[in-house]
């Protein structure tokens, strides 16, 4: 079959603009059964070369909170403040410590994990979903875990508090206080539900919820002989290779193809240290030349054998 390079812009602003103009546009000129993007990375850490592969992405349900209350004078002070209500809904969603959620995806990725590590880690891992051990795993386990962002965010729904607006001058009570809410959420779940979860653990009626953006999650097959293909690239190039399938908690043009039924798979594949990943994105942004050119060959041979059963030599 073709292979084909699609280089788009956008990816970065929510890819409507690049990927998304291309499927939905020139679907016509792509018609990829199998594609390979972006998604994760590889990652060196404690003895372990694990090599994350994003076979779904998490959903989008971002929303703004509006508070509604008197306004006066700031020396003359009333219960019905609308910063104040805000505050508390807004502490109420960053002190919510939502629930691990099993889901085929991380089911298979601890389970993993659990084969490279000892007890009691490793029982864990084997058993963070199973009752009645799930409520003292998460116990024991919970602290390290949320320390572990990415694997974090990979188990919960998640909310976070981006942007706050509320008065203008110290000495006036505005009328008004608005938040907005970056919410994650797991295949399963669905905006408008999730949406419920939040006005519940507010509690408060008079704070108005609006979504503002807002998209399931979406996901590929990871059982499937396309990622075993990856996986025997990249271990062919990395003996110790941990190859497994991943949920990331950002979005990426991988979910366009998907939702035109394509296998897509996304990770580049780089095995970087720790300090490289905080890097990502930062001014001082790097990769070692030596993965650059391993991350080549793990292409070229994922593409060619994907093309044919007898690979020919590399140019």
């Amino acid at each position: 079959g073709d292979v084909i390079l699609a280089l788009v812009a956008d990816e970065e602003a929510g890819g409507k603009q690049g990927a998304g103009f291309l499927v939905e546009r020139h679907w016509d000129l792509v018609k990829a059964g199998y594609v390979f993007g972006e998604g994760s990375v590889g990652l060196a850490r404690d003895g372990l070369h694990l090599y994350p592969i994003q076979v779904a992405e998490k959903g989008v349900a971002w929303m703004r909170l509006t508070a509604r209350g008197a306004s006066g004078h700031g020396s003359m002070p009333a219960a019905d403040n609308a910063v104040a209500k805000l505050a508390r809904a807004v502490d109420r969603i960053a002190s919510w410590r939502q629930p691990i959620v099993e889901t085929p995806i991380a089911a298979r990725f601890l389970a993993g994990l659990a084969e490279k590590f000892s007890f009691p880690k490793s029982f864990l891992m084997r058993h963070l979903f199973d009752w009645p051990i799930a409520p003292l795993a998460a116990r024991f386990f919970g602290g390290s875990l949320e320390k572990e962002k990415i694997l974090n965010a990979m188990l919960r729904n998640t909310a976070t508090p981006t942007v706050l607006q509320a008065g203008s001058k110290t000495n006036v009570i505005p009328a008004e206080a608005v938040a907005e809410i970056d919410a994650r959420i797991l295949p399963g779940e669905t905006p408008e539900s999730y949406v419920e979860k939040v006005r519940a653990r507010i509690a408060d009626p008079g704070i108005a919820i609006e979504l503002i953006q807002a998209n399931a999650a979406n996901q590929s097959p990871f059982d499937t002989p396309y990622f075993a293909a990856i996986e025997a690239a990249i271990r062919r190039h990395d003996p110790e290779a941990v190859v497994l399938p991943f949920v990331s908690p950002g979005a990426t043009d991988n979910r366009f193809f998907r939702g035109k039924g394509a296998l897509a798979y996304g990770i580049i594949p780089f095995l970087i240290q720790p300090k490289d990943l905080a890097g990502l994105h930062g001014k001082d942004e790097a990769i070692p030349v030596a993965e650059l050119e391993r991350g080549e060959k793990i292409l070229w041979d994922l593409v060619i054998s994907l093309q044919s059963e007898k690979p020919p030599p590399r140019p």
